[in-house]
């Protein structure tokens, strides 16, 4: 367990880190998000980590996450949080995962997409998310199935043809916005996301702070 003290110096490296990266990669630095992985720490780091300038936390457990997340948010001041589901999605926890999260990171399948976006439109909210792809194919590993996509048209076409569905849901009711992919596990994917609002591909690292 990180003590408290070492939040803040922890946190100022891996923002160093990360500015250090999106420039070597042309990138502007303000540009980049950096969603720190809260998952089993608890209240008092996370306000840590909030006086100290984060402002975007990742949670992979929902019961954990409506246990935590209203503290957080009562505890802090100057704005609130933004909170991410970076965790597998279980349908029966859509509810939980509506009413305290801001982003979704996990959607491998069409059916949690569609069942959020059920929900997100019956409560009149957008819910943006992100599709997870596995690039490497890795059984062990979730995600849409992408691996070799720029070579096999079958899984190109397979994952667009889901996107079109998730697209068409959101279109219909109003709910999940797709705004990018995310891969787990392989080589880097880069994917035009035709007719995705804002639609943008997305790398991953783990930065542990």
């Amino acid at each position: 367990m990180i003590d408290n003290g070492e939040v803040m110096v922890r946190l100022r490296r891996t923002q160093e880190r990360v500015a250090e990266a999106a420039l070597r990669g042309g990138r502007n630095p303000d540009a980049v998000r950096l969603v720190a992985i809260t998952k089993t720490h608890p209240v008092e780091m996370i306000m840590e980590a909030w006086a100290a300038g984060q402002r975007e936390f990742g949670e992979n457990r929902p019961e954990e996450a409506a246990e935590k997340i209203p503290l957080v948010n009562r505890g802090v001041t100057g704005g609130q949080p933004v909170w991410h589901m970076v965790g597998h999605i279980q349908q029966r926890k859509s509810p939980l995962i509506l009413e305290h999260f801001q982003m979704v990171h996990s959607i491998d399948r069409i059916e949690p997409a569609m069942r959020l976006s059920r929900l997100a439109g019956e409560a009149g909210r957008t819910l943006p998310v992100l599709l997870e792809c596995n690039v490497s194919g890795e059984g062990s590993k979730s995600g849409f199935p992408v691996a070799r996509w720029d070579q096999d048209d079958a899984v190109r076409e397979a994952f667009f043809e889901a996107v079109r569905q998730v697209l068409a849901e959101w279109a219909r009711v109003g709910g999940t916005r797709v705004v990018g992919a995310e891969r787990v596990s392989g080589p880097p994917l880069t994917l035009s996301l035709e007719g995705v609002p804002e639609g943008k591909a997305l790398d991953t690292a783990d930065e542990r702070i």
